[in-house]
């Protein structure tokens, strides 16, 4: 060390001291340097004269800090340190760093039930429309806030991926992938670091994904519209592995539903059963538990509790009303005749396409037509290939004849459900063109289960006069986005599958 880089303010250490020494001033007179300070361990203070020899033998401790720095990069780095301990001192430090305000059921969830416990196993199951992705969301900031979790995986269908994405980076500021559309070499990656992964259950049960998942598992795993998890998978199954895994794969287990099983039901249990095995013994303590509202690991609030922060209630008032509607002469005569090919084909059709059509015919006469239709081109493309090579799948040997008899049914069938959508005859399309009139101008929601008759009802409706626009779970997001703005902008009716909620 050279005299010259001696200054006040500066640590020093040499083999005259036993430890450190913190610099106050210094004096050269000659070939001598005189050195006044203060030991840094024990505080002595120190005086003394040194030669050019012993100046060489001294090392720096460490630099004084003249104070020189960026002051907005100071502060920034004193903000990050007073962050990074604030979920010492205050237990919302996730949604005092959101761009969110919560409503008073949201607060509730998230830090009164589902992070009341170091390790969160908990099944909110408000209705929809209650903000359960935001109260998702949440749980991740804070428990990462509480240095709890690093990773995060949400599973959720398709059509809630962009969804979630949105919400997660726009109110709360957490980063996230889609995992689903990452290549091969991606998928291990998908799992780990920081950041939340968003996937479909079909994309991680896949042979070459769930290895992955297993052996390097997130801290949280989110399961949204939980209800659909297979509970009772038939043998091989591949989505068994997925639902049997969940309860042991992470620390932190959250299912999120709108329309959780009825208490007391096998299927409840077996979704609790998921979050801690065997904590209700059986079904009546599920059954008791939820009832009394102190269930340990659910929540459910129905639209008529939920309140914004001044105590008004957040939805209007909700009337139920069950219109009944009786089959005209020629839809009679339809569903009649349906139900007879049903039962005489449902050995030779198999259960699915009979199932099928059964599923399309309760939704609508158009969405019946679409499915018989299907069967019936699936059918004729079947004997078209019997006849080359003398056996298919849909046609086995010897079954010709049977095949052009079921076709010839079929085709029956059609013109009937023609005939009656030729005709305006359809009382339930009927009973929906009286109920319209009877808003005096209000807004509507109809809800469909089917596609097909999603889109019939679209063309009906625009044709009585109103506005319409549709929501279905094949649209992109950006595409629900400007219906869902189209509707709040003054559209009258929106047609909407299950993916309303």
């Amino acid at each position: 060390m050279n005299p010259g880089d001696m200054r006040p303010g500066a640590a020093v250490r040499g083999p005259m001291w036993s430890g450190p020494i913190c610099i106050h001033s210094v004096e050269r007179a000659g070939p001598y340097v005189r050195i006044m300070g203060r030991a840094t361990e024990s505080g002595t203070a120190i005086d003394c004269i040194l030669t050019q020899a012993d100046v060489k033998q001294l090392e720096v401790a460490y630099e004084p800090n003249d104070m020189a720095g960026n002051p907005q990069r100071a502060f920034l780095a004193a903000e990050a340190m007073r962050y990074g301990f604030a979920s010492a001192d205050d237990p919302l430090s996730a949604l005092h760093t959101s761009a969110v305000d919560l409503l008073p059921h949201q607060v509730e969830a998230v830090y009164n039930y589902a992070l009341r416990w170091p390790r969160v196993r908990f099944m909110l199951a408000h209705e929809a429309g209650a903000g359960k992705t935001v109260m998702g969301g949440l749980i991740i900031k804070e428990l990462k806030a509480r240095r709890a979790v690093s990773g995060a995986l949400v599973v959720a269908p398709p059509h809630l991926h962009e969804h979630w994405r949105r919400e997660l980076g726009e109110r709360l500021g957490e980063s996230s992938r889609i995992a689903d559309r990452d290549p091969q070499h991606h998928i291990r990656r998908a799992w780990n670091g920081p950041g939340v992964t968003i996937a479909s259950a079909e994309f991680i049960e896949r042979e070459d994904v769930m290895p992955y998942l297993e052996s390097s598992p997130p801290d949280i795993i989110i399961v949204d519209e939980a209800h659909d998890l297979p509970l009772r998978p038939p043998p091989g199954d591949g989505r068994h592995s997925l639902t049997a895994s969940l309860h042991g794969m992470s620390e932190h287990l959250l299912l999120l539903t709108p329309t959780p099983p009825p208490e007391g039901s096998p299927d409840l249990r077996l979704l609790l059963d998921m979050l801690e095995p065997g904590f209700l013994a059986d079904p009546q303590m599920t059954q008791e538990s939820t009832a009394a509202a102190d269930n340990p690991m659910l929540l459910r609030r129905t639209a008529e509790t939920l309140t914004d922060p001044s105590g008004s209630p957040l939805f209007g008032s909700r009337r139920v009303e069950t219109v009944p509607v009786a089959s005209s002469e020629i839809e009679a005569l339809l569903y009649g005749a349906v139900s007879d090919y049903i039962r005489k084909r449902s050995g030779r059709a198999g259960p699915d396409a009979t199932l099928h059509i059964s599923r399309c015919m309760s939704s609508g006469v158009y969405a019946a037509l679409r499915a018989l239709e299907e069967r019936m081109r699936s059918l004729e493309d079947a004997l078209r290939d019997y006849i080359g090579t003398g056996q298919t799948k849909l046609v086995p040997a010897g079954e010709r004849e049977d095949t052009e008899a079921e076709i010839k049914s079929l085709d029956r069938l059609i013109t009937m459900a023609r005939r009656v959508l030729d005709s305006d005859s359809e009382r339930k399309v009927q009973a929906l063109r009286q109920a319209l009139r009877g808003l005096g101008g209000a807004q509507a929601l109809v809800v469909t289960e089917s596609a097909d008759t999603l889109h019939y009802l679209e063309d009906r409706i625009r044709s009585w006069g109103y506005g319409v626009c549709t929501l279905h779970d094949k649209m992109e997001y950006g595409d629900r986005v400007r219906t869902e703005a189209a509707f709040r902008g003054g559209a009258d009716v929106m047609v909407a599958t299950d993916a309303v909620g």
